[in-house]
């Protein structure tokens, strides 16, 4: 069975295949001169249950490529074709947040799916709605579970509270504590400023002195992230930790 991936994970699939009975699979591409990107498969898959890794990091350079090599598996005969994506690009656009826009996450969904994918693993997918969009058979891989084994053995719980920064942070927020013996939780608000910049609002609740622990499914500007803290400190918490 083999692995393909976009050279931007090409380091993580040959460790995978170091631990498994996986086979690294090899394709061939190139630009044109155009610009358009040629791909071509080099193994023979026909018949069989082939994996894809690709990161959509920087979507717009990335998921074209992913796109052209997931369908040239399709092409050659692949029997099903499992996608691999540890960060999905426009998972953030999984709703209208305001007249005239699109759910662009949707779209990058139907894409995938229309180019022949017929299962998604994702790493803490950004959103529920992000989960309907790629299917039932999705699977969303939780770093919760990691998180909460590195709480227990490096930070004492008996002064511990969790913050989620905002109401999308709030259920693994709640899983979070669920896993550390139901540790009281804080919900935060946000209010968005302008694009990439975010101001978390302050709350009613005394905090001095706990240890604060932050979750959240990614930091990008980190200004939801630093606003937070920022919060945090004017409360007097004693230590912030941040995991996401």
């Amino acid at each position: 069975m083999y692995l393909f991936s976009l050279s931007n994970t090409k380091n993580l699939a040959e460790q995978i295949c170091s631990k498994t009975k996986l086979k690294l699979g090899q394709h061939q591409a190139y630009r044109l001169s155009d610009g358009e990107l040629y791909l071509a498969i080099k193994n023979k898959i026909k018949g069989q249950n082939v994996f894809v890794m690709g990161s959509t990091y920087q979507p717009d350079n990335n998921i074209i490529e992913f796109l052209i090599l997931i369908n040239a598996l399709k092409e050659n005969g692949a029997k099903k074709i499992t996608a691999i994506i540890p960060y999905f690009g426009y998972a953030r656009q999984d709703k209208i947040d305001r007249a005239g826009s699109p759910i662009t996450a949707k779209l990058i969904a139907d894409l995938f799916k229309t180019a022949g994918i017929n299962q998604f693993i994702t790493i803490d997918i950004h959103s529920q709605r992000n989960e309907k969009y790629l299917g039932p058979k999705l699977i969303n891989i939780s770093c919760l579970s990691l998180f909460a084994d590195y709480i227990k053995k490096n930070i004492d719980l008996r002064n511990c509270l969790i913050v989620a920064p905002d109401k999308g942070a709030k259920p693994r927020a709640l899983t979070l504590s669920k896993l550390l013996g139901k540790l009281p939780i804080i919900i935060m608000q946000k209010i968005r400023i302008k694009q990439n910049i975010a101001k978390v609002m302050r709350f009613k609740k005394a905090i001095a002195g706990k240890n604060a622990l932050i979750i959240d499914d990614m930091i990008d500007t980190a200004g939801t992230i630093i606003s937070a803290c920022q919060e945090l400190q004017r409360h007097q918490v004693k230590n912030i930790y941040v995991f996401a």
